[in-house]
């Protein structure tokens, strides 16, 4: 069988795994999670146990997901179930990316075998000071300038940053006419402690791109240590095989070329070492100082492209979690544990879907459909959270839920949590009223915001991650929501809700009502909840005189007269859903109060 003309790296995002493989001309290949597949991703949870085909022929690579598996390919910004290349690129699946790279370097350079390491000792090297570059006359100044006001439209146009790199390497070689390669290596930085054993250190090379002039006959190979000395410093240095009187160039990495320029290029998470290499004895210090500083300044612009993109994708990441305004806030920290979990006073709202289960048979042989309109009432609570500038933590199936006070804290974030489930309620009743849409027809919304102190913070890595909250209050806004469905309302909420609430201006003319004492089924304590009458609540009543006869009722219930308060409640319960629920609850437990804990409405099954 003929091997191809490429590789395939696979690379977790921590740098701490890498596995390989050369595709076959005319034989398919297996990607997958079991150590079965010729590229076994082990690593990585979101690939399935055989996830795809890999098939090659003398020109092209295809990579293709099987119909089981569940993540597809992530290639230019759009998910794909098949990609075929004709050159060098990359794709991602899961949390890890897959490089396509030249076979002749990828084995040589990106694979880390320091104990096969052949190349010839250092014997010259020649450091330069930031006074003496920055002091450097270009050579050609007009060519200089004209090749660095190329290079935004470079990466203007560049699909990735593998397409990048070889064009900066192409630009690389034109305006340095000693130089007979160039290349650009990309570096990641690995999580947690170095591997002491690397040639790389702290640093896991993900792919390369180079060009060489047609004169130069022999394969082209750059120094790893050379490039791995240029990391570790941080400065720009020229390395010499041959100082004049030293090894004939044959002893060198690639016959023909004896001196190298290294420059290490670092940013926040991806990293570069842009290499330049040709023939003769390295001489004039002016020169060689010249020639690094243009360099350098490519490299300036690379760093410049890096960082932005770095940020970008950062952002992207944020925005699927966080308000536009907040990512922005968190990326402004210079505080790299911005999003680190910590305990805090958080409001939760969890927003329930109401009417799912009869509307799913419903659609039960349409299911796009279905999911449309699951979609539509997801992308009302999300939009109504998110514009509050709260947090989502999660979607379970058809509810979502959504925080405040983490990442930047907040004295009352009762006040944004009940005012997104104003405008979620609000806005989900005009999205039902649409007749054109009725993406929405025969579903409702329950909704509970709990208030108290909660742990929240980012799980995952910094390119693939989600966010969290635990405590006590994330199952109480659970209970809340089930038991705003009892009463007959849209929102229920605690009392330190209700207390934030009060010094705020938050209620306006809509009118704040206590319902009750609650102790739900498996809970030890009772709880006192509340609710906020909204023009879309259609059973429950803001009249004085309701509420009035309803709080009167409960002062009854809660000191023992049952029978006095049923007899308030009874004309209530053709206009009002708490003062009927209550009225259904003394007919079922009463008349006559309990001899203990009669101030508490105690629920015998989870509602």
């Amino acid at each position: 069988m003929i091997p191809s003309h490429f590789v395939i790296l696979a690379t977790d995002d921590r740098g701490k795994h890498q596995r390989q493989t050369q595709p076959l001309v005319g034989c398919e290949l297996t990607f997958g999670r079991l150590t079965d597949n010729a590229l076994a991703v082990t690593w990585d949870r979101a690939i399935s146990r055989h996830h795809g085909t890999i098939l090659s022929d003398h020109d092209s690579v295809t990579i293709r997901c099987n119909e089981s598996s569940v993540n597809s390919i992530l290639f230019q910004g759009s998910r794909v179930r098949e990609v075929t290349f004709n050159r060098p690129g990359e794709f991602v699946i899961g949390r890890t990316k897959f490089s396509l790279l030249h076979s002749d370097l990828s084995a040589m350079v990106l694979i880390d075998d320091v104990e096969t390491e052949e190349e010839p000792p250092l014997l010259d090297q020649i450091s330069f000071t930031l006074v003496e570059l920055r002091t450097a006359s270009p050579d050609a100044p007009e060519k200089e300038l004209r090749a660095l006001a190329q290079i935004p439209g470079l990466a203007e146009s560049s699909k990735g940053e593998q397409e990048l790199a070889e064009k900066l390497a192409q630009l690389l070689l034109q305006t340095q006419p000693r130089a007979d390669a160039a290349a650009l290596l990309q570096f990641r930085k690995q999580d947690g402690d170095s591997d002491q054993t690397s040639l790389w250190g702290a640093y896991t090379p993900t792919h390369i791109a180079f060009d060489v002039r047609d004169s130069l006959q022999a394969e082209f190979r750059p120094s790893k240590r050379v490039m791995a000395a240029a990391l570790r410093s941080g400065k720009t240095t020229v390395h010499s095989w041959n100082a004049g009187d030293g090894p004939t160039l044959d002893a060198t990495l690639t016959e023909g070329l004896s001196w190298a320029i290294a420059v290490p290029v670092q940013a926040t998470e991806v990293s570069w070492c842009m290499y330049v290499s040709g023939p003769g004895v390295v001489s004039h210090r002016d020169q060689l100082a010249s020639d690094c500083r243009f360099i350098e300044l490519v490299g300036e612009f690379l760093r410049s492209i890096t960082v932005a993109n770095e940020y970008h994708e950062r952002k992207s990441a944020l925005t699927n979690f966080l308000s536009p305004r907040i990512a922005e806030k968190v990326l402004s920290s210079e505080s790299d544990r911005a999003l680190a979990p910590k305990e805090s006073i958080l409001s939760v709202l969890f927003c329930d879907l109401r009417g799912f289960s009869r509307v799913s048979e419903k659609h039960r042989g349409d299911l796009l459909a279905l999911y449309r309109k699951i979609q539509a009432a997801l992308s009302v609570m999300t939009s109504g959270i998110l514009d509050a500038d709260g947090a989502i933590a999660d979607f379970q199936g058809d509810a979502a839920l959504g925080f405040w006070g983490w990442p930047i804290a907040n004295d009352a974030p009762a006040v944004p949590a009940v005012l997104a489930a104003l405008s979620i309620s609000h806005n989900f009743a005009d999205e039902a009223a649409a007749a054109e849409k009725g993406m929405l027809e025969g579903l409702s919304l329950g909704m509970g915001v709990a208030t108290g102190t909660a742990l929240a913070g980012q799980i995952g890595t910094t390119r693939q991650s989600k966010i969290g909250v635990f405590g006590p209050i994330v199952n109480q806004g659970a209970r809340l929501e089930g038991l705003s469905k009892m009463f007959g309302c849209n929102l229920c909420f605690d009392k330190e809700t209700a207390n934030q609430l009060h010094n705020s201006e938050v209620p306006g003319t809509q009118t704040v009502r206590h319902l009750g004492a609650v102790q739900p089924a498996g809970m030890d304590d009772a709880f006192d909840i509340f609710s906020l009458v909204t023009p879309e609540d259609k059973s429950m009543s803001a009249a004085a005189d309701v509420v009035g006869g309803y709080e009167q009722a409960w002062q009854e219930f809660s000191a023992g007269d049952w029978q006095a308060a049923q007899n308030l409640l009874a004309p209530l319960t053709a206009c009002d859903s708490p003062a009927d629920f209550l009225y259904n609850y003394i007919e079922l437990h009463g008349p006559k109060a309990p001899s203990e804990g009669y101030g508490v409405i105690r629920l015998e099954k989870k509602k």
